[in-house]
């Protein structure tokens, strides 16, 4: 399922305009992205939990020369399903 089709979908469940489920959509990532800004965690109950995870700065090999190269930091966001989307899944 992509973007395209959880707006579709929402807007049948819903009876909404797909313009509006659009923007349902949109408002949702944009709530859960500046939560992770903010606070670093976005917890929604029977859904699962959306952290923020840092990966620090370190030494890799260029695989084609075979020379150290320096990875810089990354900030990433790790989701873990609640016990409720685990049953649904099987």
């Amino acid at each position: 399922m992509n973007k395209s089709d959880l707006i579709s979908k929402l807007a049948t469940e819903t009876s909404l305009p797909s313009s509006k489920a659009k923007e349902v959509v949109d408002a949702f990532v944009k709530a859960v992205g500046e939560g992770l800004a903010t606070s670093g965690k976005v917890s929604l109950a029977g859904f699962g939990n959306f952290t923020k995870v840092v990966r620090p700065a370190r030494t890799g090999r260029n695989p084609k020369t075979g020379e150290p190269i320096q990875i810089a930091e990354k900030v990433s966001v790790k989701f873990k399903a609640a016990s409720q989307m685990n049953e649904m899944l099987k």
